[in-house]
């Protein structure tokens, strides 16, 4: 079994890309094929974990969905609200003018 404290640590950090690259100076300092097979096979693990999750797009349409669910558990109808929402009621009333 080959170790390295260094790709461990750097694996304990989550840092998947550095860990990787510490187990390929690790494969290429290996002496046995076992070691070489173990080294290469941690590399591959660090690859897949490092990444990324594909970007979700956020709509207007699930910002709103956020915006009413919140106010909802605020105990606020958006309807009621917004919906008859004047100046006046903002004090902005110079704002027309």
């Amino acid at each position: 079994m080959i170790t390295d404290s260094v790709a461990q640590k750097l694996e304990e950090r989550g840092l998947w890309r550095r860990a990787a690259t510490r187990w390929s100076e690790v494969l290429l300092h290996a002496e046995t094929d076992r070691e070489r097979e173990e080294a290469a096979r941690r590399r591959a693990i660090c690859i897949i974990k490092s990444r990324r999750m594909p970007e979700q797009f956020v709509t207007f349409g699930d910002v709103k969905k956020a915006a009413d669910r919140t106010l909802k558990e605020m105990g606020i109808n958006p309807q009621d609200e917004w919906r008859n929402y004047s100046f006046s009621d903002a004090g902005d009333d110079l704002a027309l003018s």
